[in-house]
């Protein structure tokens, strides 16, 4: 009896794995969907258990802390706001690298029964991606979380005390861009299933996928608009970046950023118009324009970057952005380039040196400041660089924030801005760099 119940069981076991492997029936109705989410279950439990197991913490690649480099004669001198993967917080710091004004609210905080998230990871794995501030003090802010899917865990604009103004339950994630009218641009997404809802022009995709949306949302925190990039992009002249996907990828687009086109990139170039949107798809190495009021993608264009994060578009016409892994040669694998979109000819692009190489695989962002100098946010190594078009490092901030076990971990840091000198129209709270210690699992 054992020997034939062994035989049965491993006749079933072939045909699961044939059926998996060559996506026959009954894969697609039953079995696609449960692998995709103990996928995310999986990854949910492996990734909360250990705040080391997640992306938010690295080993220190410095010793020092703080600013660790300072050439005022450089520098575009201000203040700089950022986000670290080890709280729900954004530092507002001097150009010594002294903490003037922190915001903090925790998720469970705003949500003790969030509305859009079943099982919330722990609250050590919730951190802000994002902040935008005000000269007021109020501030934008967005949750993510570590080791869930969908990671999005919502929106928040709180005054200079961080009381809650208003709030979005909705799996927004990435990125955040905050319109002259205090509109806020942003991104989402949630689970389809393309039975259900399929994505025309692409019926070859699995049946559970990850789609991502843009949405608008008021200056009173109302969503006005919602768009999603699967039916953009299906509707479009530019469906191949959907049909040369393989039908097991669940996350097609990964899309992590959007960008307002503005009117003086607009003036160069015929494909884009004024209060369009940028959008970096990770997953395909592409960019894309997607205009809000036809719901299409009306431009796209692959280059020499891979994975790579936040393009933001020059008065000049040119792109910039960090490209995570597209880069060989002295330096590191990351680097920012600055693009021509139309030919994607490299313009400029700076890798870091031998002895500092920029090396970020995941995240990162960088700014061009008035001064022709870049502001990059090196997210895995959770520093802030700003530096010289011809490489000199005139300003470096490595994040004080490790783990209080003992052991070598230092937090990512999520993005950064530099904001004028005569930016700040509010009392700060002199936060001092105490408020950067974390709390720990």
């Amino acid at each position: 009896m054992f020997v034939v119940v062994t035989c049965i069981a491993f006749i079933f076991f072939l045909l699961g794995s044939t059926v998996t492997e060559f996506r026959f029936f009954p894969y697609s109705v039953w079995l696609q969907p449960a692998f995709t989410a103990a996928r995310a279950v999986h990854r949910q439990i492996a990734t909360s258990s250990s705040l080391r197991e997640t992306d938010l913490w690295h080993e220190p690649r410095f010793e020092r802390r703080g600013v660790t480099r300072y050439q005022p004669d450089k520098c575009f001198n201000g203040w700089t706001l950022y986000t670290s993967g080890h709280d729900c917080a954004a530092f507002l710091v001097d150009m010594d690298g002294q903490v003037r004004h922190t915001w903090r609210l925790p998720f469970q905080d705003l949500w003790k029964h969030p509305p859009h998230v079943d099982r919330p990871v722990p609250p050590s794995f919730v951190h802000w991606r994002r902040a935008h501030l005000f000269p007021n003090g109020d501030l934008i802010a967005m949750y993510e979380a570590a080791g869930d899917t969908p990671w999005g865990y919502g929106l928040v604009k709180v005054d200079r005390d961080s009381n809650v103004i208003w709030s979005v339950a909705d799996h927004i994630h990435h990125d955040l861009q905050v319109g002259s009218d205090g509109s806020v641009t942003t991104l989402a997404h949630e689970w389809r299933d393309a039975d259900t809802a399929p994505v025309p022009g692409a019926e070859h995709l699995g049946r559970v996928l990850l789609d991502d949306f843009v949405l608008q949302v008021s200056p009173y925190g109302e969503v006005t608009k919602r768009v999603s990039l699967l039916d953009a992009i299906s509707k479009s002249d530019y469906v191949d970046l959907l049909t040369t996907v393989d039908g097991e990828e669940w996350d097609l687009l990964h899309t992590n950023t959007v960008e307002l086109i503005t009117p003086e990139f607009a003036d160069h170039h015929d494909f884009a118009t004024a209060g369009q949107v940028m959008l970096s798809f990770r997953s395909r190495n592409a960019l894309a324009i997607l205009d809000l009021d036809s719901e299409q993608i009306v431009w796209a264009s692959c280059g020499a970057y891979r994975a790579q994060h936040d393009p933001d578009v020059l008065p000049n016409g040119n792109v910039m952005l960090f490209d995570n892994h597209g880069h060989a040669g002295l330096g590191g694998p990351s680097r920012i380039l600055e693009i021509a979109p139309e030919t994607q000819a490299i313009v400029w692009s700076y890798a870091g040196t031998q002895s500092e190489p920029l090396y970020s695989l995941v995240r990162s962002t960088q700014q061009l400041l008035p001064n022709d100098n870049i502001l990059i946010t090196e997210s895995d190594a959770g520093r802030i660089l700003e530096i010289t078009r011809d490489g000199d490092i005139c300003w470096e901030y490595r994040n004080p924030a490790t783990l209080p076990d003992g052991q070598a971990s230092i937090a990512i840091v999520c993005g950064a801005v530099r904001l004028p000198a005569d930016y700040i129209q509010f009392p700060l709270n002199n936060a001092t760099s105490s408020a950067l210690a974390s709390k720990g699992p």
